[in-house]
């Protein structure tokens, strides 16, 4: 009696089992398992981009009922953490076949929530399960579901640029650099912003969370690829609300890369005081392309970097052949302008693959205002086609720490010291954007005879003084 007592209990067990419907979704929204003719269920999406962190946010969720019989939905619990304070639902909801039934949901998004996922991209973030329990017929029903929120990030891209040998690219996600030869010099620069508002601006809504400072801002630059591979951190710090900074990386592209195309990964994070994470990622395809001709140089070395005393400065590098031609007629020039500067050197063969050392000796001339000059390294194939350029920094300090005066002032008996002298810089010409003319105010018409007048001036004077006592000479002895 007792064994037939316990098959009883199997045999219900079994059929009640083999009578009940389960579905689960998985996170895109489509049915992993169970029929998929029973039901369709939205998926619970607490919140947006634009979403602040607040209690008590109500969700529609719609459950339709896609069969022939009718659906009652008896509870809704969930798998979520306490504190997303999720309400759960407790009732009988009949759902006809072919009807849609719209549930409130009720929850809260927390303060420390995150704005951006682990590769700091802004999404909507899994938080858990939705467990439906009902009936579907005589069938016992079980309908599960993904749940995801998403609140609004607050750090944000001011800008993004990508520089090529100095040139300038500014960049979105998903954009794609051309042009790019092995050996060129990529300088990532990347603008941030603290988009939180201060807390004595106007138009705040209620229960906005604002005047937070986002701590330990850090940019993560990554190119992960067979040939060549970039992986640097760089600490920008805190930002205060309403704050802008900047920072950025560079580096040089292998001399040995082919004709490649490497994802750039950049990310940007950073956690406000309530510990939410907050940030931004973007994706940029590098078009790398080995050129027909291409003289680079490389391994710079310049002795001594600063020039005092010794005035005799020795430039060392190697220059490398990275192009896909043997080069017979080579040229490179070493020149400026300002230090009246020019080397040429010609007839240079290197073949495909190879490198070859130089070193270049220039003196600067001791009567040269001390400032900041840039030299120049060109290089050319075929004696006129340049291929590369390269402009090195060369800091100039006077011996004995005075000011010096350019070989084509001389000074006059009154001046032993002249006005410190202007810090020059050769740069790359600088894009040209319209509309943004600065007008400078036209110098007067009479600065140039300044110095004139005013010594005509006191000329005119004495002229006068001695006038007036020739005058007086004369009336009292007249």
């Amino acid at each position: 009696m007792q064994k037939i007592l316990l098959y009883f209990i199997f045999l219900m067990v079994f059929v009640q089992g083999a009578l009940a419907v389960t579905i689960t979704y998985n996170d895109n929204g489509g049915i992993a398992s169970g029929p998929s003719n029973t039901v369709d269920v939205a998926l619970l999406k607490v919140g947006g981009p634009n979403q602040d962190r607040v209690n008590n946010v109500d969700v529609r969720v719609t459950f339709k009922n896609k069969g022939n019989e009718t659906i009652t939905i008896t509870s809704i619990r969930s798998s979520l953490e306490s504190r997303f304070g999720f309400e759960d639902f407790s009732g009988n909801v009949n759902i006809t076949p072919g009807s849609t039934h719209t549930f409130t949901l009720r929850t809260d998004i927390p303060k420390d929530f995150d704005a951006v996922d682990e590769d700091g991209k802004e999404s909507s973030i899994k938080i858990g399960t939705l467990d439906y329990r009902g009936t579907v017929g005589s069938d016992s029903l079980h309908v599960q579901t993904p749940a995801f929120m998403q609140a609004v990030n607050h750090l944000k891209e001011d800008t993004v640029r990508v520089y090529v040998n100095g040139e300038f690219n500014s960049v979105e996600d998903g954009d794609e650099i051309k042009d790019i030869s092995p050996g060129d010099e990529i300088r990532i620069e990347v603008g941030v912003r603290n988009d939180f508002a201060r807390e004595d601006e106007a138009g705040q809504g209620s229960g906005t969370i604002h005047d937070l400072t986002i701590k330990d801002v850090e940019l993560h630059v990554e190119i992960d690829h067979d040939d060549f591979d970039v992986d640097e951190d760089v600490d920008i710090g805190d930002l205060d609300p309403q704050v802008e900074d900047k920072d950025g990386i560079k580096f040089d592209l292998s001399p040995d890369l082919s004709t490649v195309s490497m994802p750039l990964m950049i990310k940007v994070t950073g956690e406000d005081e309530l510990g939410a994470l907050h940030g931004f990622f973007l994706k940029v395809l590098l078009q790398v392309a080995k050129q027909s001709h291409d003289l680079s140089f490389q391994e710079i070395k310049v002795e001594p970097r600063k020039v005092q005393c010794d005035r005799n400065v020795k430039m060392s590098f190697n220059l490398a052949n990275i192009g896909k031609s043997n080069e017979e007629k080579g040229k490179m020039i070493l020149e400026s302008t300002t230090l009246k500067l020019q080397q040429v050197v010609e007839n240079i063969s290197i073949k495909e693959g190879r490198s070859q050392p130089f070193t270049l000796n220039f003196t600067v001339s001791p009567l040269l205002s001390q400032g900041t000059y840039v030299v120049t390294l060109k290089s050319f194939f075929n004696e006129k086609y340049q291929v590369d350029q390269r402009n090195i920094d060369l800091e100039v300090v006077n011996c004995d720490g005075t000011a010096t005066v350019e070989e084509e002032l001389t000074p006059s008996e009154d001046e032993n010291t002249l006005p410190p002298p202007r810090v020059v810089t050769e740069q790359p010409p600088v894009p040209v954007i319209e509309n943004k003319t600065e007008l400078l105010p036209e110098p007067s018409k009479l600065e140039p005879y300044k110095d004139l007048l005013i010594w005509g001036s006191i000329i005119i004077g004495v002229l006068i003084i001695i006038l007036i006592i020739i005058l007086i000479l004369i009336k009292k002895y007249g």
